[in-house]
């Protein structure tokens, strides 16, 4: 079950989706207290996790635009749920990603917030 109100750690490439995205779920009452734009990136901030009290990631299957197979969505995925099992992972992205908790895809817009709320 997600928590009422989220600390959220937003992994996504697309700084507008993100900025766009992070200002839906705070009016909502959530905080996203982490974000990354790059694979690199968000492997650098997992150790944070803990110190930040995140209990919700939302993923992007895409961190590389010349990599579009999802391949960065699932390895952070497994490497979340193997470093913090008990982190709640959206995947959020054109296609499904293998290994979240739940999926909301791109072109869905404003129903990530309606899967963070269902989780």
């Amino acid at each position: 079950m997600s928590p009422e109100k989220a600390n959220i750690f937003f992994i996504e490439d697309d700084i507008s989706f993100r900025s766009i995205h992070t200002r839906l779920l705070e009016s909502q009452g959530h905080s996203v207290l982490l974000s990354a734009e790059t694979l690199e990136e968000a492997v650098d901030k997992i150790n944070l996790i803990k110190e930040k009290g995140i209990n919700v990631v939302i993923l992007d299957g895409n961190l590389n635009e010349e990599e579009l197979s999802g391949a960065d969505g699932a390895y952070l995925a497994r490497l979340l749920k193997e470093l913090h099992p008990e982190v709640l992972i959206v995947g959020c992205s054109s296609k499904e990603i293998i290994g979240v908790d739940a999926n909301s895809f791109k072109h869905e817009g404003p129903r990530l917030l309606q899967v963070v709320k269902e989780l």
